[in-house]
């Protein structure tokens, strides 16, 4: 997945859950700077990067540590909303002023089906595999 500045994407853990948007400010070799917009299922992590951001604020280097490592689990990635490829991010920084910091982990990860459209691509394929019926094309 190509990246460039004005590029909207979604962050997503490993579960699938869709935390929010990213929208890319810039690149600077690996390292990824955006602006963070928060969806529903962003509210059951946001204290943690709450902490981690509190932890930087008065250098409490333990706590940076074991915060980054809870974070670094969740299995962050980018994923683009149209074609549903991945891109696998480490060292994510949320910052309440909507800020966002991350290092691209340099693995594109295969597009994953997204559950509420699955059904929906089921019955496509199944549209499209048809035979067509006698008289459906209008004649």
């Amino acid at each position: 997945m190509q990246l460039c500045a004005g590029h909207l994407v979604e962050l997503v853990d490993a579960d699938q859950q869709q935390l929010g948007h990213v929208q890319i400010v810039r690149q600077e070799a690996a390292l990824l700077f955006g602006t963070f917009q928060p969806g529903a299922a962003f509210r059951r992590v946001a204290q943690l990067f709450r902490d981690f951001e509190a932890a930087v604020d008065v250098q409490a280097l333990h706590a940076i540590e074991t915060l980054d490592t809870t974070i670094a689990a969740l299995g962050l990635h980018l994923r683009d909303p149209v074609t549903l490829e991945s891109l696998a991010i480490v060292d994510v920084q949320i910052w309440s002023d909507g800020g966002m910091t991350c290092r691209l982990g340099g693995e594109s990860l295969a597009p994953t089906p997204v559950p509420q459209y699955s059904a929906l691509a089921k019955g496509i394929q199944k549209l499209l595999s048809a035979e067509p019926r006698p008289g459906a094309d209008g004649e």
